[in-house]
């Protein structure tokens, strides 16, 4: 390479650096500035240059060139604060990012995605999809990556959640403000080699409830005969107002005794053919065959119990001691009840 050559590139280097900062010294000393920007709830209004911003945006661009008899002096950026306002200008006059703050590059990531300022969009996901994940925000995060569809980075949230306890992981506040679509990718993707299925079958509940949802869609992820009959009464208990009387009989008449009644629609097949399975086994391993097993029900009553304990406290009651309550379900199938399935 020549000297020419060389003194050619840094001429270029400093004309460069020069004009960026000339674009910069015009903003920070408001000259001859155009247009005043506000921002929702906020008394903050910023000055700028309606030709730079029409250069940096195609939004701005047709606002202010498209339309010659709506020139507006004045503009007002919805769903931005102060802060992001501040970091969108400083990003349109230098081409500079200045924040590694996760909320503020969402919300940037947003506004840049709203007046299509490419180069921001795309600074923006790359720190975002560079985020550490910790208990603290893989919620947040991976509702932010499913916005900025970042999937590669979204099945990072989902094996961090799968190396994780998800007793505690699922109280958090987070998660109740999660969408539909996120908790039903991390119920498909979840481990319950670990873990009983029943702590995120609380968590899912919970988080219907915070939206005032009976949808049931979400449960047909869920075994529900991996659990026992405590197990099932236990969430029953702390969730009284979720299950209807007829889907507390149905499904625990048919983990006691599988196909003893018609199921509720969101419980998986497959569930039910498992439960089958493992009813058959303990048939097996006693000698007892599902003929004889049929021919004793039906010459005889089934009487199925199981029992539930739950104390009271003083506080639930008006000037009341608290006590403690035993209660025994009890469900008898006389000889008329109809014949079972043959398998």
């Amino acid at each position: 390479m020549d000297s020419s050559s060389i003194d050619t590139g840094k001429r270029n280097e400093i004309t460069e650096s020069t004009l960026q900062n000339d674009l910069l010294e015009m903003y920070e000393k408001k000259v001859n500035t155009d247009v005043n920007i506000c921002v929702e709830n906020s008394f903050v209004c910023f000055t700028a240059h309606k030709l730079i911003l029409a250069t940096r945006s195609p939004v701005f661009a047709d606002m202010f060139w498209n339309d010659p008899e709506s020139q507006p002096e004045t503009i007002k950026i919805e769903g931005a604060s102060a802060q992001v306002m501040t970091l969108l200008l400083w990003y349109i006059y230098t081409d500079e990012l200045r924040t590694n703050s996760f909320d503020e590059l969402i919300e940037l990531a947003k506004v840049g995605q709203r007046y299509e300022i490419g180069g921001l969009i795309r600074a923006c996901k790359c720190r975002i999809a560079r985020h550490p994940i910790n208990r603290n925000n893989v919620f947040t995060l991976m509702e932010a990556l499913r916005y900025f569809k970042l999937y590669f980075c979204f099945k990072r949230c989902l094996k961090f959640i799968r190396s994780v306890s998800p007793t505690d992981l699922f109280k958090r506040k987070e998660f109740l403000e999660i969408s539909h679509d996120t908790l039903l990718q991390i119920l498909k993707h979840r481990d319950t080699s670990n873990e009983s299925d029943i702590y995120v079958m609380e968590a899912v509940i919970h988080w219907l409830q915070h939206r005032n949802k009976r949808d049931r869609s979400l449960l047909t992820e869920f075994n529900i005969f991996s659990l026992s009959c405590d197990e099932f009464l236990d969430l029953v208990g702390k969730f009284p107002s979720f299950f209807t009387s007829r889907e507390i009989t149905q499904i625990l008449c048919n983990i006691i005794r599988p196909g003893l009644m018609k199921l509720p629609p969101w419980c998986k097949k497959d569930s039910v053919s498992d439960n089958n399975k493992t009813f058959r086994k303990i048939l097996d391993e006693n000698s007892l065959s599902e003929d004889f097993f049929r021919r004793a029900l039906l010459s005889t009553s089934l009487e199925i119990k199981t029992d539930c304990q739950r104390a009271f406290l003083k506080s639930y009651f008006y000037e009341e001691d608290g006590f403690d309550v035993s209660v025994t379900f009890e469900i008898k199938l006389s000889r008329h009840f109809p014949f079972f399935p043959i398998w």
